[in-house]
């Protein structure tokens, strides 16, 4: 008998350590599952963080180009502008030139015509 009691306290014993064993086990396995839903919970707030900021940049992207849109047309009529006066400028010029040479031309004539002013009419007279 004592020797199946022996047997029966072995058995024992390493039930006990067994138990103990799979008790450790059991709370290794649920402390990583807690660690794995830490992480899934991290993982999950930064992917809503990379949306949030992609969300963001998406955004300031768009008023961007909105802003590049506005100031394109604001070039155009700058464009436009510049252009009208570029003629304005030029025609001004021409009409300088012939002013110049209409005046040389007088200037360099042995009789020229005199301006006759009246109340009602100004005419211009090739007599001196």
């Amino acid at each position: 008998i004592t020797h199946f009691e022996e047997i029966l306290g072995k058995m024992t014993d390493k039930l006990t350590e067994k138990e103990e064993e799979c008790e450790r086990l059991r709370n290794e396995f649920e402390r990583r599952e807690k660690m794995i839903g830490d992480l899934v919970a991290q993982l999950s707030g930064l992917n809503e963080e990379k949306l949030s900021m992609a969300q963001s940049a998406l955004d300031m992207a768009t008023e961007f180009e909105e802003k590049i849109f506005v100031l394109q047309g604001d070039l155009e009529r700058q464009r436009s502008k510049y252009d009208q006066a570029r003629k304005a400028l030029e025609a001004l010029e021409k009409t300088l030139v012939t002013v110049e040479n209409e005046r040389i031309k007088l200037k360099n004539m042995v009789n020229p015509p005199k301006l006759v002013c009246s109340d009602d009419e100004t005419t211009i007279s090739n007599t001196s």
